[in-house]
């Protein structure tokens, strides 16, 4: 837009000098005109960009009254259990010393096609809530498999009773759990580290 008027500006003061009639304008004057052309140019440029960066924070903004839906929907995928479309547990075989290698690298292979689709159950349930690369560093922490494990391991259900929020800030929230583990009630506390566009970064117990 500047580089608009400094060109509209050189062509009125070659026109100016050029034509066969008389033109009474001042050159100042035109110079000013010119100016204030750019200089409201500026301003509206300056206002435009200041509203998309004004719409930028208000879409990430939070409320920080109420548990995130990421962290709702984390929860509730880890916590209830047996799920085995989310268990690794199942494919954590034990090789006998008598297994053949055809018979090794068939089984390994079998294996390996069942977590990749684990891997694939958790990316479509969980991948639009992680920033990149975060949902696989949950995955091999190990605390997306806890109760899951547990669950296969002793053969009970674990169920989320209800979840509370116990503190939110701008990229950090924490979050209190009540289960039902068993015959047993028990509750934990979570924390969940968010990015500026809300994307969780990581997972932890709280301390």
């Amino acid at each position: 837009m500047k580089k608009l008027c400094v060109m509209l500006m050189c062509a009125c003061l070659m026109t100016a000098c050029s034509s066969g009639t008389t033109d009474t304008t001042p050159a100042a004057e035109i110079f000013t005109a010119a100016a204030t052309e750019t200089e409201a140019a500026s301003e509206a440029e300056t206002t435009a960009a200041a509203t998309e960066a004004e719409t930028e924070v208000a879409a990430t903004e939070v409320d920080k009254t109420v548990v995130s839906e990421q962290a709702k929907a984390i929860i509730e995928a880890v916590m209830n259990a047996p799920n085995p479309d989310l268990s690794f547990y199942p494919y954590m075989t034990t090789i006998g010393l008598d297994t053949s290698q055809d018979e090794l690298e068939s089984q390994m292979a079998e294996t390996q096609e069942a977590k990749d689709q684990v891997y694939e159950n958790w990316d479509n349930l969980l991948g639009q809530y992680f920033a990149a690369g975060m949902l696989d560093r949950f995955i091999s922490e190990g605390m997306s498999g806890q109760y899951l494990m547990k669950a296969d391991m002793e053969d009970i259900e674990i169920s989320v009773k209800d979840i509370q929020l116990v503190e939110r800030g701008d990229y950090v929230e924490t979050v209190l759990v009540n289960l039902q583990v068993g015959d047993q009630e028990e509750s934990v506390t979570w924390e969940f580290t968010h990015d500026e566009t809300g994307l969780i970064t990581k997972v932890r117990p709280a301390q």
